[in-house]
């Protein structure tokens, strides 16, 4: 009797210990996740200038005639915002928190402030400009932007910038429509595409095995936080897998990139266009009927409409052969640059414009990387786009 007693009570302890053991493990791993939750939260709300996810560093050369500080607090600026968690917005996908700063300022869409700012009721017209992080202005304080230029060449419009950082013309147009949808004017109307598209279409996979044309940058992301959402809500075990290490993981990975570059050719990314001459086709078809309904919408309530393709440092003949962090992707702008010319040849549009040799005389650096401009490059933009824009705007 007294020996069964033993076993039942080693039993009674081992599963105490046991118990105990798992008690201490969750609350371990719990503790771990809670500080890691911590932890991003932090990195993703300060920047002290260190290497958190992808931070932008400007080469000196096209900043010559700035002093260091103004570069390192553009460069802040920029960062901060680039570090933010973007915001979902229906029917165009995502825009970037407001931010106010010294030389960077967005609105609560994430779109920069145009300076010198002016009254909406005294103007002669509404010029509204698209694009993605070029027309943003990435690498340009808010005054050297290329709406504000253009807003000090024609200071009698009302000039707005609803470019915004990786997007893709789908974007521009899905922008526009919701403008359209609630009768704002659109008098003038300017597009700059040309880079992004084939960014996000040729190397950002939304599903494994299907190729999207239309997508838009973090489209995979959005979708994982979908599932995890579902997950959350429909499985019970999902939730608790989310409350014990979930943060764990995700703080690990930002400690992974940490010092990681964004176009390091190591990253696994697979040039879709290059390997299938199809879909390089319908992508660049897809931007280019994205401009046709664009124009659509905009000369039928009377506006005018305008588009440029954008120069980049791989098209062109720029004479500055400056090191770029987008090396690895030379094959596929030049091919998809090919295609894009070839069927603006082939459609003979009057309304687009060829920027691609913009800079094959200046004697200058314009170029941050593959394809930002320093505030310089864009008042070279700004001269060209004023061309074109001075008959227009006369003949109205």
């Amino acid at each position: 009797m007294s020996s069964l007693k033993k076993k039942r009570n080693k039993r009674k302890n081992f599963v105490y210990i046991i118990s105990i053991n798992i008690v201490v493990l969750v609350a371990i791993l719990m503790t771990i996740n809670l500080v890691s939750s911590l932890g991003i939260s932090l990195a993703m709300s300060i920047y002290p200038g260190k290497e958190t996810f992808y931070p932008f560093h400007w080469p000196e050369l096209p900043f010559r005639h700035r002093d260091r500080d103004y570069i390192k607090q553009l460069e802040t600026e920029t960062n901060e915002i680039n570090f933010k968690f973007i915001q979902f917005y229906p029917f165009i996908g995502f825009t970037w928190p407001k931010h106010e700063g010294k030389y960077v300022n967005t609105n609560q869409q994430g779109e920069r402030i145009v300076v010198p700012t002016s009254s909406q009721e005294k103007n002669k017209g509404v010029i509204r400009f698209f694009g993605g992080s070029t027309m943003w202005g990435m690498g340009a304080e808010d005054k050297e932007t290329i709406p504000s230029l253009i807003k000090q060449n024609f200071p009698d419009y009302l000039v707005f910038n609803h470019g915004q950082l990786a997007y893709t013309s789908r974007q521009s147009l899905a922008k526009l429509i919701n403008l359209a949808n609630q009768s704002y004017s659109l008098d003038y109307v300017v597009f700059l595409d040309g880079v992004n598209d084939p960014m996000i279409s040729c190397y950002d996979v939304f599903k494994s095995n299907e190729k999207l044309v239309n997508i838009y940058g973090f489209s995979q992301q959005f979708g994982q936080i979908l599932e995890q959402y579902q997950q959350y809500n429909q499985d019970i075990f999902g939730a608790f897998k989310q409350t014990l290490y979930g943060s764990t993981l995700k703080f690990l990975n930002l400690l992974k990139r940490r010092n990681q570059n964004l176009w390091d050719s190591s990253r696994d990314l697979s040039p879709l266009c290059l390997q299938d001459p199809n879909y390089a086709d319908k992508v660049a078809n897809a931007m280019i009927q994205n401009w046709k309904i664009a124009h659509d919408i905009v000369t039928s309530r009377g506006g005018n409409f305008i588009v440029l393709l954008q120069p980049m440092r791989f098209v062109g003949n720029y004479r500055f052969n400056q090191s770029s962090p987008g090396e690895s992707y030379y094959e596929t702008f030049k091919l998809m640059y090919f295609l894009f010319q070839k069927k603006l040849e082939q459609e003979n549009l009057f309304w687009v414009y060829d920027l691609t040799h913009i800079f094959d005389s200046v004697e200058s650096h314009v170029y941050l990387d593959y394809a930002h401009l320093s505030g310089e490059g864009n008042k070279i933009v700004v001269k060209r786009i004023s061309e074109i824009l001075t008959p227009i705007l006369s003949s109205d």
